[in-house]
Order: structure tokens, then sequence, then C-alpha cells
């Protein structure tokens, strides 16, 4: 039986970082602990030898080094801690079962994995995506991918990142897709 537990986080303040030309990988600081899958998989409880020679410790790297995404998620499953500890404390009818905690653990970090792209995507195809989700400002989702871009990115940038999204209409993303089409494509690709 499924349980639904209303937690919201308070709001952090957070500056955006200026994301860089698409040759190059941008690095954020305080994240280089978490885009280590050993020690991610150490801080959920789970082996990494079930995940080794997968795409997650590429795909986590990924997102703790260029996004906030990896952190929000880490940060979510602090709070899972916390809720399934006051549950505990409070409401021990209502506590979570551990095996309802490791599939928290586990789903809350592999959630937004796909906001790197599907699998199998190449590392420049992941990139232009990553940045595209990174992306933490509102924007009105009836417009285009081309007009989120050129709002959000420098000229030479937003030019290299629709080349590339082009690129891509054999998955069905181009610069002309509405952007709420677009950020509705990473629940597909996760795997």
């Amino acid at each position: 039986m499924a349980r639904w537990i209303n937690f919201m986080p308070g709001p952090e303040s957070y500056q955006r970082p200026k994301l860089e030309l698409l040759n190059k990988t941008p690095k954020r600081e305080g994240n280089a602990d978490i885009a280590d899958a050993r020690a991610l998989c150490r801080k959920l409880g789970i082996k990494f030898a079930d995940i080794e020679g997968s795409e997650i410790p590429l795909r986590w790297r990924e997102l703790g080094q260029s996004t906030r995404i990896l952190k929000d998620e880490l940060q979510s499953v602090e709070h899972a801690k916390s809720v399934d500890s006051f549950l505990r404390s409070r409401l021990p009818d209502r506590a979570l079962t551990s095996g309802e905690v490791s599939v928290i653990k586990a789903a809350t970090l592999l959630t937004d994995i796909s906001k790197t792209g599907w699998s199998g995507a190449i590392p420049t195809e992941r990139q232009v995506i990553t940045k595209i989700y990174a992306e933490d400002a509102r924007f009105d989702t009836k417009k285009t991918l081309g007009e989120f871009v050129d709002s959000f990115f420098s000229r030479e940038e937003a030019s290299a990142m629709k080349i590339s999204l082009e690129g891509m209409r054999k998955r069905g993303i181009s610069p002309n897709m509405t952007f709420r089409e677009f950020i509705n494509l990473h629940a597909g690709w996760s795997y």
C-alpha cells in the first residue's frame, strides 16, 4: 500500500551558475563529493557493484558537476530519512518499513537521472539536455524549446545548442517543440 507524506523543504538561496560554451564542462563548487558514485552508494547503503558497468555512475557525475539536480536529490534523501525518523518516534504505527525506505532512496536518486538524456545518448547530446534541465528559471511552457534556449543562453551557445537539438530529431526533439513537450520527455528516458 502506497503512503503519501506531505513534506516540503523550505526555500534555499541559490545563485544560478553562468553556463559556459558547449565544449566546456562547467563545474559547481562543493559538488565534488556527491559526484563520486562510490560515495553515493555508501551513503545510500547500496552496493556499487549493483550499478557498476551501467550508465548510472557517469550520469550522477554529470549531474553533480554541472547542475544542482543531484544535490537536490541528495537533500530529498535526507528529508526522507527525517520523515522516517519522525514517523518512527511519533507515529510508530505509520512508520515506513526498511524496504519502503530503500525504495524511496533509490527512486529519489534515479528519478532525475534521465535529465541527462536517454540511455545511450552521446556526450554532446547529454550535455545539451543536462544544461536545459539545469536551468532553474520560470518559463512559459507553451513557448518553444528554441525560445527557451534563446532566453537563457548566450547567442553563440544558443546557436550551438539548437544545432545539437536539430540532430536529435530521431528522438523526437526539436527546437520547434513546446518546452512542456521537452520537459515531459525525461520521464520516458528513466531507466
